[in-house]
């Protein structure tokens, strides 16, 4: 389970509000859920669109316009189990060089789903550039007894003391009994919360659960502090119709950048499903899937 806002700031001030923070990412024998924190850009392109690019193994295709990802559906130029990925993806933070990324940093974690001899297995894994030097930590191959729940967090930093305050009505004597609805509420919470007492954090959510694959369907859906929407131009007039938000989503044979989503998306990852949940259709319109328009970094005019 994944929640991560959708905020970034520049100079004190909010300069992308529907920044995507969170890229699925279908290895050939895994499927994750990566989220970053610190620098925003490499040059001029969004860390999320890097990240899914250095993946997918080339620049993302774009529209007509040379600015607006495109959905993409065919091979990818290379695939990798998540071994090679989570070391393709080292070595390239390992080789970025900027003022920025050493100003703030470069923190990743890849949490999700392994295959292995006996099924599936729990993964999480930590990439961190700091002052030059970048790092990994890998969890444990088997998690010991009691700890098999564990909570990680990057950017903002929340105590353990109030993770854990979050997740305590949770626990009996039997140990911890919730549903995976209960973790998403709770993890919401804790950015909301430290969203009111820190302003590089938004209060806009992205949620990602990735249940062990057998166990049921992997979604993202988008927890808005308010509603978002957007205005339809057609022949026969124009609508004005809430909508969703969704990550980037990387897979063997498909490329699909972040958009705006009305109804509900099955894409098929190496044949796992992965559900895009989109906001309720309103009457006269079935369906809506579009990428955006993604802000240049600070500074910088849009070409």
């Amino acid at each position: 389970m994944q929640v991560s806002d959708r905020l970034v700031t520049a100079g004190g001030r909010d300069h992308d509000a529907v920044s995507n923070k969170t890229v699925i990412y279908r290895a050939k024998d895994a499927l994750v859920s990566i989220g970053y924190s610190g620098v925003a850009y490499v040059g001029d392109m969004p860390m999320d669109e890097w990240i899914a690019g250095t993946l997918w193994g080339g620049l993302p295709p774009r529209g007509a316009d040379g600015v607006r990802p495109a959905k993409s559906l065919g091979f990818a130029p290379v695939t990798r189990d998540i071994g090679q990925a989570v070391a393709h993806l080292k070595q390239a933070i390992g080789g970025l060089g900027s003022a920025a990324i050493e100003a703030h940093g470069l923190y990743l974690t890849i949490a999700g789903w392994q295959e292995n001899r006996n099924g599936m297995r729990p993964v999480v894994i930590e990439i961190e550039r700091r002052a030059g030097v970048t790092t990994i930590r890998r969890s444990p191959r088997r998690f010991p007894k009691g700890q098999e729940f564990r909570v990680h967090s990057i950017g903002a930093r929340v105590s353990a003391e109030a993770a854990q305050a979050h997740f305590a009505s949770l626990r009996t004597a039997r140990g911890l009994c919730c549903t995976i609805e209960d973790v998403e509420m709770r993890l919401a919470a804790i950015i909301r919360e430290t969203s009111t007492g820190s302003p590089g954090v938004g209060a806009n959510l992205l949620s990602v659960r990735l249940p062990r694959p057998d166990l049921g369907w992997s979604m993202c859906r988008f927890l808005p502090a308010e509603l978002h929407a957007v205005r339809i131009e057609a022949a026969q007039g124009s609508m004005v119709t809430d909508v969703a938000h969704c990550p980037w989503i990387v897979g063997p044979s498909v490329l699909y950048p972040p958009g705006v989503e009305v109804g509900e998306t099955v894409l098929g990852l190496g044949g796992l499903p992965f559900v895009i949940v989109g906001a309720a259709p309103r009457a006269g319109l079935r369906g809506l899937s579009s990428s955006i328009r993604r802000p240049p970094p600070a500074g910088r005019p849009r070409r």
